[in-house]
């Protein structure tokens, strides 16, 4: 009810000459207001004439029917929605929650959790010219120890502020690692031969491992072949380790395998499986046998790659908890039916082939991930490697 007195009714049933009229403005239906009004002894008989519009312009009649009705319209609107906001906030008042907060007991102990990197795409050798790219990115040997070195210092803060002990640092090597020359233009463009690029690219990688070793326990190499640095022309699928990036591999397990501190798997073939926290199994692969027909956009060739990648394992007894693979210079992370894949980016970046044949390439980048010996992936942290400037330099 709307405030609604004696008074009040009584003025508006003289207003309208009919009390069946009346209950317009009223706030009540018509046959409350009708009661209301019997109740209180108002009717039509005891009330002054209404006004009459006998000698009106029919058209002002005729709006004033309109408005009259517009009236009825707003005012029984107005009544409908108090009349639910009363019951909405009736039924508020009376909802209880029903969620209880767990007791949670804070401890002191953290279970150590273990670090992969994702070291992929280095394309060692291979020159990409800053003029041709018209400033988009620039790339030679000094650029990629650069950027090899970021990497190292993004591992140590992550470590740093980790805020967990880290037990291990894993370090799997997705291929592509050279530049190679299966490519003509390569053969002329790289700064120098394979051969000689295998050979320094190992002794640099020493280098850059045994500054690690100095923040880790342990440290594990792994690593499967990429496309890029094969001594065959054409891709093979027998004998995948007649590769630029396999000798490699087997020269740094040459240098460091006198410290203890480190382990290396450098299997034959195009997989490799390594286990991470004693628990969890990553398959790693280049990625490069996928086929695809948007190159920039390759994640439903690579969905499809690891639902049967998946199948094939667990036929097998070997279950997988992740894929790993590089080859597409993107950083991504795709659902699997029962594993996680993370497609790694490159050390490399854009180059002029990339822009030329699909109009853009990826930043350099390379993925860190933790992993808990419980509970299983529990980070994923971008290395940003590409030089960013503002937009006001230009190029």
């Amino acid at each position: 009810m709307l405030d609604l007195t004696p008074e009040r009714a009584a003025e508006l049933v003289k207003r309208y000459g009919n009390v069946d009229k009346a209950y317009i403005e009223s706030g009540l239906s018509q046959r409350k207001f009708r009661d209301y009004c019997k109740e209180h002894g108002i009717s039509a008989a005891n009330q002054a004439p209404p006004a009459t519009m006998v000698n009106a312009d029919p058209v002002l009649q005729q709006e004033n029917r309109e408005l009259k009705a517009r009236l009825r319209k707003v005012t029984e609107g107005e009544y409908d929605a108090e009349r639910v906001l009363r019951r909405l906030e009736e039924a508020v008042e009376k909802v209880r929650p029903e969620y209880t907060a767990s007791e949670f007991e804070q401890s002191s102990a953290r279970t150590p959790q273990e670090f992969v990197l994702l070291f992929s795409d280095l394309h060692a050798s291979e020159v990409v010219s800053l003029e041709e790219t018209r400033g988009i990115n620039e790339y030679n040997w000094p650029i990629m120890l650069e950027r090899m070195d970021d990497i190292r210092r993004s591992i140590l803060s992550h470590k740093e502020h980790f805020g967990f002990e880290v037990s291990k640092l894993n370090v799997f090597m997705l291929g592509d690692m050279l530049s190679g020359d299966i490519h003509d233009e390569l053969a002329i463009t790289n700064d120098r031969p394979t051969v000689e690029a295998i050979v320094q690219l190992a002794r640099d990688t020493v280098e850059w491992l045994t500054s690690l070793a100095n923040y880790f326990p342990e440290i594990h190499v792994a690593g499967v072949v990429g496309n890029h640095p094969r001594f065959s022309r054409k891709p093979a699928a027998k004998l995948a380790h007649n590769n630029g990036d396999w000798l490699y591999y087997k020269m740094v397990q040459s240098y460091l395998a006198p410290h203890g501190q480190f382990s290396f798997d450098f299997p034959r073939g195009s997989f490799s499986v390594q286990t991470v926290c004693d628990r969890f199994r990553f398959l790693l692969m280049h990625g490069d046998g996928i086929r695809t027909t948007m190159p920039g956009v390759p994640w439903g060739g690579v969905a499809r790659r690891i639902t049967t990648l998946e199948q094939q394992f667990s036929k097998s007894r070997q279950a997988l908890d992740f894929i790993a693979l590089g080859h597409f210079h993107a950083r991504v992370a795709l659902d699997g039916i029962q594993s996680q894949t993370f497609m790694n980016g490159s050390v490399k970046g854009p180059d002029e082939y990339s822009l030329k044949q699909f109009g853009m390439g990826h930043d350099a980048k390379q993925t860190l991930l933790s992993i808990h010996p419980k509970r299983g992936w529990t980070g994923q942290y971008s290395i940003d490697l590409q030089p960013k400037q503002a937009a006001s330099e230009g190029w």
